[in-house]
């Protein structure tokens, strides 16, 4: 173990290799300014694509200058005999990071590593049974856990990089990555849901819910046993919300004549972890897609969004409409929440990004539809004060989570270009710092800086890689 205080290091004495110029997405970011998204941005199921959001073109706002103040000439630069660097030889700085990628593969059961500190790539480190449907991070970012849908497994790591109390201060201890011994298994697990202190698991073919305690994985370990609740077959959801309390979603009651064309729910309960129910909001026809922010569950539906609120032991929900005039089919199938924030980002396939405003009772839109340029993923900072949408013409966009205006943006830099197929579309994951997007059409992994969004580094991964996961320190002033 080392002391916190006393560990600093950087990384890789070559220059990053990166896929495109720095320069390029430099320049798309500049012709960019801003526009007025579990997140569930996986298909629920392998055949599924996600909904898609597309994006207006946007015009660039003029640039002023003050004037100078005073009447004096400026004095000249002192003169120097050495000529600058071109800038073009100047590669963007790497960030300071400490921890692992678990990288799943689109065509097999693997899951190889990539050990960002040291630069190393271990291909095919675990086998999953199934390719991975979903690959996410615990709040902490010690632990990972990855659904195969297909071998009707889940699995839980430990990222083996993480720091420990110890007096006065925190000692980073690194480990190797663990493969935890946790019993997760049941009839189609499919959607999986990362709260602050719970992770909440939902089982198709079952109807049951298995809730994750990260305090019982660093107590227990491989011998943790999760709770579970059933609460019947259909394509569910839940959200973890505090004090231990979970949003689950609420079958149809035609399902069990008919379960084909009643496999979505209704609505959703607000319940403990021992099922008892507390809250029962209904009138969410078609329900899919689901965020939270610890108080509140946001679902998508059919003309509109169903929220559930648990605060101070008050419950209660409500639904938010589209505005007038949307078409009678308006849809919401995806929405992204994240903690500190009031508002969720919901969108549909065919009309676009959506604001959700639950406490006002009020949605607006943030960006229409529009054919060619469509979100394929979106993913929030490590600190939920920005997130990521990866467009289908390859373009990356990153937004303040608050104001909802965009800060940088890039494009050219996926090698493989966007495919929209579940298995081969490029996925995120953030740590401080930096950003890692998956380019599964270049066999590659990518590392851009959460400031600019340069390319600063990538690694070659060999198969499809497609979902990612980052396990490691994610509070950049401890490290």
């Amino acid at each position: 173990m080392k002391s916190i205080s006393m560990w600093r290091r950087r990384f890789m004495s070559k220059p990053p290799a990166a896929k495109t110029s720095w320069l390029t997405a430099l320049a798309a970011a500049v012709l960019l300014v801003f526009a007025a998204g579990c997140s569930d941005d996986d298909s629920e199921t392998s055949g599924e694509t996600a909904d898609a959001v597309a994006v207006p073109a946007t015009t660039a706002a003029p640039v002023t200058t003050a004037a100078p103040t005073t009447t004096e000439a400026p004095e000249p630069p002192p003169a120097t005999t050495e000529e600058p660097e071109p800038m073009d030889d100047m590669a963007p700085e790497v960030p300071e990071v400490n921890g692992r990628l678990l990288i799943g593969d689109g065509e097999n059961s693997m899951i190889s590593v990539i050990d960002v500190g040291s630069d190393t790539v271990t291909q095919d480190a675990f086998d999953l049974g199934a390719r991975p449907t979903r690959i996410y991070p615990t709040k902490s970012g010690r632990y990972a856990i990855a659904v195969a849908t297909d071998a009707n497994d889940v699995h839980v790591f430990d990222g083996g990089i993480y720091l420990e109390p110890h007096g006065d201060h925190m000692d980073l201890i690194e480990r190797d990555i663990e493969s935890l011994d946790v019993d997760l298994s049941g009839e189609r697990p499919v959607h999986l849901y990362m709260g602050a202190d719970w992770a909440g698991l939902f089982y198709d073919g079952s109807g049951d819910v298995a809730f994750i305690a990260e305090d019982g994985l660093k107590s227990d370990g491989g011998d943790y046993v999760a709770p579970r609740i059933n609460v019947g077959s259909h394509h569910g959801a839940v959200v973890p919300l505090d004090g231990d309390l979970f949003a689950v979603s609420y079958r149809h009651p035609d399902y069990e004549s008919d379960p084909e064309s009643y496999v979505l729910p209704i609505g959703a309960e607000i319940v403990t972890v021992d099922g008892e129910v507390l809250h029962q909001e209904l009138g969410c026809e078609g329900l899919h897609g689901n965020g939270g922010n610890g108080t509140v569950a946001v679902f998508g539906c059919i003309g509109g969004a169903m929220f559930v609120e648990a605060h101070d032991s008050s419950y209660h929900g409500g639904f938010v409409a589209a505005p007038e005039g949307e078409a009678e089919d308006f849809r919401l199938g995806s929405v992204w929440g994240t903690y500190g924030l009031d508002h969720f980002l919901v969108s549909g396939r065919a009309v676009g990004l959506w604001v959700v405003h639950p406490h006002e009772g009020a949605m607006e839109l943030l960006v229409p539809a529009v054919e060619g340029r469509s979100p394929v993923a979106v993913q929030f900072s490590h600190d939920g004060e920005s997130f990521l949408v990866l467009m289908s013409n390859g373009e990356l966009r990153k937004y303040d989570s608050e104001s909802l205006t965009l800060q940088a943006a890039a494009s050219g830099f996926l090698a493989g270009g966007v495919s929209p197929d579940f298995w081969e579309r490029p996925n995120m994951a953030t740590a401080p710092g930096a950003i890692f997007v998956t380019d599964p059409g270049a066999d590659s992994v990518l590392m851009l800086d959460d400031e600019d969004l340069d390319v600063v580094h990538s690694w070659d991964v060999a198969g499809i890689p497609n979902k990612i996961a980052f396990v490691g320190i994610l509070d950049d002033e401890d490290a």
